[in-house]
């Protein structure tokens, strides 16, 4: 009888932290010794469910994204190239200007020289296949 009314407090307890929804699955489950998927099946027998909208903001609020973002520095305004210099430079230079492909062998792309987005000076353009300007950052790090 002792045991089965142990058992009875232990799912009120977890029931309220379950509801409290400041606290992710797998924090409450450490906290009682359960896996997630058996007190979220204890919360499911005792007619407890959260909604997988609730679930998931829990999980990427308690997560750490901060690594995805960029680093202030490369946080620079770019400027797109209009199309018409664009168009201009793939005419006069059809070609890469590291190993000479063609458009017909890789794509090419316009290149910033001195790696700034927002110099789009004519002099600082130069074409390139995607190995060769892929590569090139390869090579910076």
């Amino acid at each position: 009888m002792k045991n089965k009314e142990y058992y009875i407090k232990r799912n009120q307890l977890m029931k309220e932290d379950y509801l409290n929804y400041n606290t992710t699955v797998s924090k409450i489950a450490k906290k009682y010794g359960l896996t997630s998927r058996s007190l979220q099946r204890a919360m499911k027998n005792l007619g407890v469910v959260r909604e997988r909208k609730e679930a998931t903001r829990l999980s990427v609020k308690h997560k750490d994204y901060s690594w995805l973002r960029k680093p202030e520095e490369l946080k620079v305004k770019r400027k797109s190239i209009p199309q018409g210099l664009r168009y201009k430079i793939l005419r006069a230079h059809p070609y890469c200007s590291v190993c000479g492909a063609t458009y017909q062998q890789c794509p090419l792309s316009i290149d910033h020289i001195d790696n700034n987005p927002t110099n789009n000076n004519e002099n600082n353009l130069q074409v390139l296949c995607l190995e060769c300007n892929y590569g090139k950052y390869a090579l910076k790090e």
